[in-house]
């Protein structure tokens, strides 16, 4: 990891983030339990014209406590329902097997506009309800280990993942002021971000010890930790060493409906998940692919998009050190690699896409990293830095989003092109932007860093 970047020395700030804790432990199989069952055992017959879903939630629901790993044998099932993830150190393994989703999750549980940005036909999810343990009572600077709590419950156990929450002083806005970095005028925060009372910022820790009111955390904190912005120690249910793995989904092909028309054609969700894997998954013909709400530490890996266009093919909300490898966004689509609701130190790398739209989706998205990313534009090439998100929700990017060896593929080579849109990325870090064009892209901002333009960077932020 490199600490601090020579060619960065005059930015108001002189490292860059860390983004090296990024990602689920590599051991992660170590940790499942040996117990293996198979679909098969439970009713679900391959490559016929019934549903498997109930077969495959008996299997799931089959096993111990501990978990165990739930084989499907290649070929192809049928789903008509969704699939459920409730408990701890699950594997579903799907060996490259095809899941055919005839009917979108609206035919099936009714018409809800929350199907345009969430759920799938697998959710991973725990149950239980968040308790609160105590209060920070003594101000810790950003990338501390250590807390002094006020404790309000039990103290959490050494090992045990606990999350802290940050909330924007009303009236004051001063957690908003650092998000933006003084950069941003207060009257374009967005009347969301100022007045809500829930939470702006959610961040995972695992406990390393706790002596007395002192606790001590990994990774070090994302920002400062203090009473001014009630920043709070919860007990969040959550799920542990979770694994989907191999798994092509299909959905009945068919015209997309429009942005936030969409009616559930989504393959995978997973909410409240830490040190958890998903891989080898491919879609075809999706709505939306991949939602990460509220985790940590997982990985998603080798991630293929086809067919029709999409709205989002991977989204990350309210999660924090997630790592995005290897994925290729083949399908057209609203919002390619979305970041979300305050989500911070993920990493998405090696990744390529169509007309790739690196979505930051406003809500105080801060400190995340786009390394080593393929755009391939089409022939009207598309601005990648375009993105969404609600207006009352303030600027699109947060402070410090880190944008590393981003190559833009032209149809036309030696095209000239202008990099806009990233008037909204306070303190944002452009390097290495290049390709088989010329593009030509300016700081819009006070302290914004773009270098090595056109040009590949020798820089590497993050590998694992």
């Amino acid at each position: 990891m490199l600490e601090i970047l020579s060619l960065l020395i005059l930015c108001s700030f002189t490292s860059i983030p860390d983004f090296s804790k990024a990602g689920c432990d590599l051991n992660i199989t170590a940790h499942l339990p040996k117990i293996q069952i198979d679909i098969t055992d439970f009713g679900a017959v391959p490559d016929d014209e019934h549903d498997d879903s109930s077969a495959i939630n008996n299997a799931i629901q089959s096993l111990p406590p501990e978990g165990g790993v739930v084989h499907f044998p290649k070929g192809t099932w049928i789903l008509e329902h969704r699939i459920y993830v409730n408990s701890d150190n699950v594997h579903l393994k799907g060996n490259g097997s095809t899941l055919f989703c005839p009917k979108p999750l609206a035919d099936i549980y009714g018409e809800n506009k929350n199907w345009s940005w969430s759920s799938g036909f697998i959710v991973l999810s725990p149950k239980g309800k968040n308790v609160k343990l105590g209060n920070v009572q003594l101000s810790s600077n950003d990338g501390d280990t250590t807390v002094e709590m006020n404790w309000t419950g039990n103290p959490p156990t050494r090992g045990q993942w606990v999350q802290l929450w940050w909330y924007n002083d009303i009236g004051n806005d001063t957690l908003l002021k650092w998000l933006y970095a003084d950069s941003i005028p207060s009257n374009k925060y967005g009347t969301e971000m100022q007045t809500a009372t829930t939470p702006r910022i959610k961040s995972w820790f695992k406990v390393v010890s706790v002596n007395g009111n002192t606790l001590e955390l990994d990774p070090p904190l994302p920002l400062s930790a203090n009473p001014t912005w009630k920043t709070t120690l919860m007990h969040v249910p959550h799920l542990r060493n979770c694994i989907v793995d191999g798994f092509n989904f299909t959905f009945v092909e068919s015209k997309y409906p429009g942005h936030l028309k969409e009616r559930g054609h989504n393959c995978i969700a997973l909410s409240s998940a830490v040190e958890s894997r998903i891989q080898n998954i491919s879609t075809t013909f999706a709505d939306s692919g991949i939602f990460l709400n509220n985790c940590g530490f997982v990985t998603i890996e080798n991630v293929q998009t086809h067919g029709r266009f999409m709205h989002h093919p991977i989204s990350l909300s309210y999660s924090s050190h997630c790592l995005v490898n290897n994925f290729t966004l083949n399908a057209p689509h609203v919002h390619g690699t979305t970041i979300s609701w305050g989500s911070h130190f993920n990493v998405f790398m090696n990744g390529a896409g169509n007309a790739l739209a690196m979505d930051s989706h406003r809500a105080c998205s801060f400190r995340n990293l786009h390394q080593n990313i393929v755009v391939t534009h089409g022939e009207v090439p598309k601005q990648p830095l375009r993105s969404g998100g609600a207006y009352n929700r303030g600027p699109h990017a947060a402070r410090e989003n880190v944008y590393l060896n981003i190559e833009h593929q032209f149809q036309s080579p030696g095209e000239t092109f202008k990099i806009r849109l990233h008037e909204e990325w306070p303190l944002g870090i452009f390097i290495g932007w290049h390709g088989n064009g010329e593009l030509h892209m300016k700081p819009a901002l006070r302290g914004q860093i773009i270098e090595d333009l056109n040009q590949k960077s020798e820089l590497t932020l993050y590998s694992k």
